[in-house]
């Protein structure tokens, strides 16, 4: 289904000049895109082609973190964002809530991000993939036997 609708799509697109390119990279069963690799090609891709902002200067890109658990995430925002969150805290105390509104404004962002994470937590630490696998190949090997 992938390749029928890049063949169509490549069928449409025939006769108007583009300077655009189609990447293929993966399937889902023979040839699965892993997310190492897919974070490679990102970076890769945006630091040859960079994006600009509003006055035309290229946007720095970083490596993606990808966090294979969720006590992966929790410990990384742990590590990077809890002690700006604790320091801030006392900061606030000792200058008399000069920077209250700074730290209800970061506290809110953290924990909407570790709320979202919760909630899409299903979809983003899905480890499907690698069980299909192993069953596949468990199922193959029984067969032969």
């Amino acid at each position: 289904m992938v390749v029928n609708s890049m063949v169509v799509a490549m069928a449409v697109h025939s006769n108007q000049p583009s300077h655009r390119l189609i990447y293929h990279i993966g399937s889902s069963r023979t040839n699965p895109l892993k997310y190492a690799r897919m974070r490679l090609l990102m970076y890769s891709f945006l630091t040859k082609n960079p994006l600009l902002d509003t006055k035309g200067k290229p946007i720095r890109v970083e490596q993606v973190k990808i966090l294979e658990t969720v006590a992966s995430f929790h410990r990384y925002i742990a590590i990077r964002y809890l002690p700006f969150i604790k320091t801030l805290v006392l900061v606030n105390i000792l200058l008399c809530n000069h920077f209250e509104s700074l730290y209800v404004s970061a506290k809110s962002k953290i924990n909407y991000v570790v709320r979202l994470a919760e909630l899409y937590k299903p979809y983003l630490f899905f480890q499907g993939m690698k069980i299909l696998l192993s069953e596949e190949v468990n199922r193959g090997s029984g067969s032969r036997i």
